[in-house]
């Protein structure tokens, strides 16, 4: 290889490098306030159910305090089968933030906590999913009974 086509071969190789990599897309979630606590937890379920392949759990379960996600995992073949079930438990009060990329294939809605430490990633194939995903999420969130009236102060 002359110093032309070793130029032009590391260049390409960059740019296919950098077009294969997840780019952060700009946009901030919104509570809705016409939006019922029942269909924005619709919502958020199929969203994390309606995951592409191995990234679908098999339950969700949301209400006004945790979203707990269960995902079981097989391994092994006939009677050396095994299964584990993994369970992700995000409580809402804990939510600081999301993060809305573009992967080559999927949008990815990354939830972190107060501490900017990942909980959760939520895989669609579709933005408009990934934006109405963190919406009624934000949303469920703002809906939220205060630890006041839990208390009953």
């Amino acid at each position: 290889m002359n110093t032309k086509q070793h130029l032009l071969f590391w260049t390409l190789s960059l740019l296919l490098l950098l077009s294969c990599a997840p780019s952060t897309m700009e946009y901030r979630p919104a509570s809705n306030p016409n939006l019922s606590p029942k269909k924005a937890k619709t919502i958020i379920r199929e969203a994390i159910l309606n995951q592409p392949g191995n990234y679908a759990p098999q339950s969700v379960l949301i209400n006004d305090e945790v979203l707990e996600i269960r995902k079981i995992t097989t391994q092994g073949r006939g009677r050396r089968r095994s299964s584990t079930t993994d369970t992700t438990t995000v409580t809402l009060s804990s939510i600081g933030n999301m993060a809305l990329t573009r992967a080559t294939i999927y949008y990815v809605v990354t939830i972190f906590d107060k501490e900017n430490s990942e909980v959760y990633r939520v895989y669609t194939s579709l933005e408009s999913q990934a934006k109405d995903f963190m919406d009624a999420l934000k949303t469920v969130m703002m809906q939220r009974p205060s630890d006041k009236q839990q208390n009953g102060n």
